[in-house]
């Protein structure tokens, strides 16, 4: 019988880590085409990566500020906490780390330095 509680609490622990918020060096970019920035100029799209990193920035900092409180609640609580409360961005991140690459993208297709 002991070894079926012990597996049952194996279990709950990997589910509950699972639902942890992701550390946003692990979240995968997003596809977003390049095409939204045609027509951009060199200047724009440079205006345009400042402003998509400085965004990244500050959403990957949030997302790692929500991971360290999922690690803590789950510690504290059994469960993590920001997934529920809304404070589990991956998916802005994810989309953020897109905008990047779109634009890298764009930049190489308008031959800018």
């Amino acid at each position: 019988m002991k070894k079926n509680w012990s597996a049952f609490g194996c279990v709950a622990i990997m589910v509950s880590v699972s639902a942890c918020a992701q550390n946003p060096k692990n979240i995968r970019a997003a596809y977003v085409s390049p095409e939204n920035y045609k027509g951009f100029s060199c200047a724009q799209l440079s205006q345009e990566d400042q402003r998509v990193q400085q965004a990244l920035q500050s959403a990957s900092a949030s997302q790692k500020m929500a991971r360290n409180k999922d690690t803590a609640a789950l510690i504290v609580l059994g469960e993590p906490v920001t997934t529920s409360s809304g404070e589990n961005i991956a998916d802005q991140v994810a989309n953020l780390k897109g905008q990047v690459v779109a634009v890298d993208q764009a930049k190489v297709a308008n031959s800018c330095s």
